[in-house]
């Protein structure tokens, strides 16, 4: 992670993880703004890169199961003006 730890700017874990239809994403911001979410497959490979307006306090975001390729370990990052943040996440079925 590249972000301060005082930052003011938190990526949660998902939830539920690992997950079979789907999983929300969500996050903490201090103020609005457009942040970008990159998911990546194991290999790195790209499979969802969307920008999104992030509002002030807690945002959610849901992931269907059709938005990635097969089952397998991903990484989402969601970069904003305060840094960038990865986590894991597990899509089984």
């Amino acid at each position: 992670e590249s972000i301060a730890k005082d930052s003011p700017f938190v990526l949660h874990q998902n939830n539920p993880n690992p997950f079979q239809q789907s999983t929300i994403i969500t996050w903490d911001m201090p103020n609005t703004e457009v942040i970008e979410l990159e998911i990546r497959d194991n290999s790195g490979r790209v499979v969802l890169n969307k920008s999104i307006t992030s509002h002030k306090g807690e945002n959610v975001l849901e992931i269907d199961a059709s938005t990635l390729s097969s089952t397998g370990i991903y990484f989402y990052t969601i970069k904003s003006t305060y840094g960038s943040s990865t986590k894991k996440m597990i899509f089984m079925n």
